[in-house]
Order: structure tokens, then C-alpha cells, then sequence
């Protein structure tokens, strides 16, 4: 008897940037990709639900978990940049300009609709708080695979 499962992994590469385009430093994060995620991505199967096109971020550095349906407190949210599959993973792409999301950075979230709050959530990651002042420039690199 054969048995099939698939493992849906994520990590998030989450950059700061000065003003002036300097690296400041990096974060790097495993994820969750949450219930609601895994049964958008099982959807796609046999129709076509909304595409993730944002990712938003928010303060709350609360852990991920499987029920999770959205960010722990959301404060902005940007459309992605890019969103490109290579064999089994996507990566998807967001920038957060200057002035965008200022202040504290702790969590971040894929989703399938632009308004703060709403759409399915994809995944989530958390992560010690970062501080985002109103010159920082975040741009952020997240992988998602199935295996």
C-alpha cells in the first residue's frame, strides 16, 4: 500500500533597508502554512479561488498556528511584487516602502485580497520585533514549497 502525503514549508527572508538602499540587517524565519492556506492551495486543484497577490505585516509576535485565518494585528499590506513558481516552490515577493507599516514589525502574512483583515491567509510568520521607522524601506523574500 502506497501512502501519499504532501508538506507544504515556507521561510521568510525579511530585509531592512535605510533611505539610501543600505542593508541595515536580515531576518530570517521559518513559517506556518496555516489551514486556511492549505485548503486554498487544495482548492486550486478543481477551480480558481482568488490568487495571493498581498502580503501584509503587522505587531503581534504571537507564535503561528494551524488556525490561524489572519495576522494577530495587522497594520499594512502591500501587493506582491512577484509571485513565481519553479518546480514545487513559489516565491513570493513584497516591498514596503518608506512610511509604509512604520513602526513595530513582528509578523507577516500572505494573502488573497488587498484589504487589511480580509482574504484567506496563506501562511504566517512571527518573529522577535523589529522596529520599522518611517525611512525604512522592508523588502521580503518568502519560499514556499511542496514536498
Amino acid at each position: 500500500m502506497f501512502a501519499d502525503t504532501v508538506k507544504n514549508t515556507g521561510s521568510a527572508v525579511v530585509q531592512f533597508f535605510d533611505a539610501d538602499d543600505n542593508l541595515l540587517h536580515t531576518v530570517e524565519e521559518d513559517n506556518l502554512v496555516v489551514t486556511a492556506g492549505l485548503n486554498w492551495i487544495a482548492s486550486r486543484t478543481t477551480g480558481a479561488p482568488a490568487l495571493m497577490g498581498w502580503m501584509a505585516m503587522g505587531t503581534d509576535g504571537t507564535a503561528p498556528a494551524p488556525g490561524h485565518a489572519h495576522l494577530g494585528h495587522e497594520t499594512a499590506r502591500v501587493a506582491l511584487t512577484s509571485a513565481v513558481t519553479t518546480g514545487s516552490v513559489t516565491a513570493y515577493t513584497a516591498t514596503f516602502p518608506a512610511g509604509v507599516g512604520t513602526g513595530t514589525l513582528a509578523e507577516l502574512g500572505i494573502f488573497n485580497a488587498s484589504n487589511l483583515n480580509g482574504g484567506v491567509m496563506l501562511n504566517r510568520v512571527a518573529f522577535p520585533s523589529e522596529q520599522k521607522e518611517s525611512t525604512t524601506i522592508v523588502k521580503v523574500v518568502w519560499n514556499v514549497t511542496q514536498s
